[in-house]
């Protein structure tokens, strides 16, 4: 394995555990403050450190770049997905969540087929099929035990869907560090009205530090979701964000003392199981290229 290739594999693995982490903290958060409220503070540390990052990157060389539709798409995305996603989760187990979210990546592929008429093989349409039956086997919807947060989640991984499609078309030059710093910003300030819409409760002191824990995860999760990106192939590092639903059980265990039942389990093999033969014919596929441009070189 390249060192860059190992070197994003690991990024991934750490943005995945530390937003993993973000969304705990915020649930966490969210027990003693509204879902705003925590999005708010969280905004106050989140915000500035991206931006000291983003300007020690150069990235606000372009500020006209903030304002690109497709920066924006992208911003609507995040909002929608962070304001609906964390809502669901304060009321939903973290390991249900994470598997709804777990989704998004293989819609993501099919909606780059669909808007940009990137390919899909046989391959690509099985994963979408393995993970959705996956995804049913950890949270097992019926009709007397459905949770209509379930479906909160739902639209809040389409809204993520949305924000890393947008994400494939930023404009040329656009830097990564300022699309999350837009991002950001956007969360921040939308969170004010959902605050007033939610109704204000005291700021509990407790709340309030997990959401400035949250603030500083989460930076710490943009960057290495980027240094990841930037160090390897996306093929290569895209099926380790599977590595979340580990984390998560995890975290429903050790955390909010949740434990899944066998079928549950079966459901994160298969979710396992999908990102690990993904990884593995990406790299062959990549390494077959390599050997025919090898040759043809010769």
């Amino acid at each position: 394995m390249q060192q860059d290739e190992r070197k994003g594999i690991l990024l991934m693995m750490l943005a995945m555990a530390t937003l993993i982490g973000n969304d705990t903290l915020l649930k966490l958060a969210a027990q003693s403050l509204t879902v705003g409220q925590a999005l708010f503070i969280r905004g106050l540390v989140l915000v500035p450190l991206l931006g000291i990052l983003a300007l020690r990157a150069g990235a606000l060389a372009r500020p006209r770049d903030a304002i690109h539709k497709v920066v924006l798409l992208r911003t609507a995305g995040e909002v929608l997905f962070v304001s609906l996603y964390i809502s669901a989760l304060v009321h939903l187990p973290i390991g249900d969540a994470t598997a709804i979210l777990m989704l998004a990546p293989v819609l993501a592929t099919l909606g780059a087929a669909v808007a940009f008429r990137e390919p899909v093989g046989a391959w690509r349409w099985t994963a979408v099929l393995v993970s959705f039956a996956a995804v049913i086997l950890v949270i097992r919807p019926t009709v007397v035990g459905f949770d209509p947060w379930l479906l909160v989640a739902g639209l809040g991984m389409v809204c993520a869907v949305v924000r890393d499609l947008a994400a494939r078309r930023l404009p040329p030059g656009c830097s990564t560090s300022l699309a999350a710093l837009v991002a950001a910003v956007g969360v921040s300030v939308f969170s004010v009205p959902l605050m007033l819409f939610e109704g204000m409760r005291g700021f509990d002191a407790t709340g309030v530090a997990y959401a400035v824990a949250a603030g500083v995860v989460a930076t710490v999760a943009f960057n290495a979701m980027i240094g990841a990106m930037r160090a390897a192939n996306v093929a290569v590092v895209m099926p380790f964000r599977y590595s979340c639903i580990v984390w998560a059980m995890a975290i429903q265990v050790l955390v909010f003392g949740v434990m899944p039942d066998w079928i549950a389990l079966t459901g994160v093999g298969f979710l396992l199981l999908v990102g690990a033969i993904s990884y593995a014919r990406e790299r062959a596929l990549r390494r077959k290229a390599d050997l025919a441009a090898a040759s043809a070189a010769a």
